[in-house]
């Protein structure tokens, strides 16, 4: 296999080609961007079966989502400025002397007292603040930000994110999940398909992987913990469930399984324990031994059996 590292076992080398370089259209790489020559055809014999050309038609969400994330970007910016602006109130100083040295001294006063706390005035001397009449201007900003996360959210994950929302529903809250896997499906089997009709082919023909693989995500669901309960509660009334996959699952040791009647050829219950491998390969060998400490080879005692 020349193409395969001997000391590592992986591709010996992988080549990027920058973006700005391909030409999808005419199955083409350039040297340089800009200039014809030199260049490589990637659809001919010497470089088809070890090259893949990515060519989507267009850039896909990132030309959808760009506009939208540079306007929340500036208005964040102005919404800054903003308040930076009209948010802060005005400490007004009133004295009745009509000195500019006395004036500026009441300024410096009032202008420590922020840090200080504490601020001496003349006895006919006023201090007071001035907030600014609300004018719900500022919900220009917010709405225009909430929109944008709206909209990114309907892009992205095919309905709105209750990741922001003040509150929320367990029926809407489901239906957002069921849409975002839904989404996430659809990816899933894109990218099998890809995998294996693009990538798969040209990992043989290199020598990598023997033939007859195929790319498949594992069709495991994503639960929280509370429905990872119910599920095997019900699973282990009704089936053996293995040690191992108790342990890998929750991080707990588990002894004998206490609802389980070995059976005999007929079908019918025995009350003798009859001798059985549990190991259905959840883990690899290597997890295996470290958390047991001997092999998959060596004898051991059945958990299950009385």
């Amino acid at each position: 296999m020349p193409h395969i590292d001997p000391k590592t076992g992986k591709l010996a080398e992988v080549n990027l080609i920058e973006r700005r370089n391909v030409l999808p259209d005419q199955h083409t790489v350039v040297k340089r961007q800009g200039i014809w020559l030199p260049n490589w055809n990637v659809s001919s014999k010497a470089y088809r079966s070890n090259y893949v050309l990515v060519n989507s038609g267009g850039i896909g969400l990132f030309s959808a989502t760009t506009p939208l994330i540079l306007a929340k970007k500036f208005t964040v910016a102005n919404y800054v400025n903003f308040s930076h602006t009209y948010g802060q109130p005005i400490i007004h100083g009133k004295t009745v002397s009509e000195s500019n040295a006395d004036r500026k001294r009441l300024a410096n006063e009032i202008a420590n007292a922020a840090q200080n706390k504490v601020v001496i005035t003349g006895i006919e001397d006023e201090v007071d603040i001035k907030t600014f009449t609300m004018s719900n201007s500022e919900k220009i900003y917010t709405s225009l930000i909430e929109f944008v996360n709206r909209e990114v959210s309907n892009l992205i994950l095919g309905s709105e994110s209750m990741a922001g929302a003040t509150q929320s529903y367990v029926g809407s809250t489901k239906a957002h999940q069921d849409i975002f896997r839904e989404r996430i499906e659809v990816y899933r089997r894109y990218i099998e398909n890809i995998m294996n009709e693009e990538v798969m082919p040209r990992l043989v023909a290199m020598g990598y992987i023997p033939e007859g693989l195929e790319f498949k995500y594992s069709n495991r669901i994503e639960m929280n913990n509370e429905d990872r309960i119910k599920l095997y509660q019900l699973i282990t009334d009704k089936y053996e469930v293995s040690a191992d996959e108790i342990e890998k699952e929750f991080g707990i040791n588990v002894g004998k399984q206490l609802n389980a009647v070995p059976m005999t050829s007929g079908g019918v219950s025995s009350g003798i324990g009859s001798k059985s491998n549990n190991d259905r390969r959840v883990m690899s060998d290597e997890e295996y031994y470290k958390r047991y400490g001997h092999s998959r080879s060596s004898q051991i005692a059945n958990f299950l059996k009385q």
